[in-house]
């Protein structure tokens, strides 16, 4: 097996630093990532070839997509929150928007792999079902994380945000599924 822990050395310690980039909004990113990444895995590992649907066909290309998107935004989310944090008045306030922007739709795309994660959920088989339970705490972590980033901007910057009444309903539903699971 290979080794993948000194590529991820430099982030890791990026992280860990006392700058405004990269943090949370780029760790539910990277918990995004890991999300996609097992799901398919999971789907790989339970299906013989010849067993192969339509259905499971779309979700197996979907899946390297939105991980691919989700990578995107691992990096602009601390681009964005830099720039708010540097600028005064009218051109925060467009940098505060377009972090609470890109918030939103890192939520969406949480949303939408847990989605695809309840349409799988069926297919995967028990020796393998722990990565899928793994995916599934990391979309609630991924969810929670978009929350806290939404609230944080609130504090911060005195901001609204239209999604997170919504969000911490679906937050409920992961939590919800996730249990019923589990038993």
């Amino acid at each position: 097996m290979k080794t993948y822990r000194k590529g991820l050395i430099p982030y890791l310690e990026a992280l860990a630093e006392k700058e405004a980039a990269p943090a949370g909004g780029s760790a539910v990113c990277l918990c995004l990532c890991l999300v996609t990444s097992l799901l398919e895995k999971a789907l790989k590992y339970s299906l013989k070839p010849d067993l192969k649907t339509k259905r499971i066909n779309k979700i197996l290309k979907s899946l390297p997509l939105l991980r691919k998107k989700i990578l995107l935004y691992l990096d602009e989310d601390g681009e964005i929150f830099v720039k708010a944090i540097k600028n005064k008045g009218k051109k925060r306030l467009k940098f505060i928007k377009k972090s609470q922007a890109l918030t939103e739709e890192i939520a969406r795309t949480s949303w939408k792999v847990f989605s695809l994660a309840k349409k799988i959920e069926s297919d995967i088989k028990k020796s393998i079902k722990s990565d899928f339970f793994i995916a599934l705490e990391l979309i609630e972590l991924s969810l929670k994380g978009c929350i806290y980033n939404l609230e944080a901007n609130r504090y911060l910057f005195q901001t609204k945000s239209q999604v997170l009444k919504i969000l911490l309903k679906k937050l409920a539903q992961v939590q919800k599924y996730g249990q019923g699971l589990r038993g």
